[in-house]
């Protein structure tokens, strides 16, 4: 399972570099996507929260699992500019 993630993930940035390169090229429209993805993640947050609600104690995640989400939220903004970064180059 972890080799089909990682080939997913490595074929969805070269995916979304051609995009880049082709829709965002040498604009300086570039830098825009490295500051949106906030409101997105905000709002996608509170949909989700909304339509799946936690109402019974065994659906808490793990302890673990919410350093987990951390780490991903935080890295998530790091992928996005290197990513725009290299497609502005």
């Amino acid at each position: 399972m972890l080799i089909v993630q990682l080939v997913g993930f490595i074929v969805a940035t070269i995916f979304m570099y051609k995009l880049a390169v082709t829709w965002l090229g040498h604009r300086r429209s570039v830098y825009a996507t490295m500051i949106l993805w906030l409101p997105y993640t905000v709002i996608f947050t509170m949909v989700f929260a909304y339509l799946f609600p936690i109402s019974d104690r065994g659906d808490m995640p793990v302890p673990v699992q919410g350093l987990i989400l951390l780490f991903m939220l935080g890295g998530y903004p790091l992928y996005i500019a290197i990513i725009s970064l290299a497609a502005r180059t």
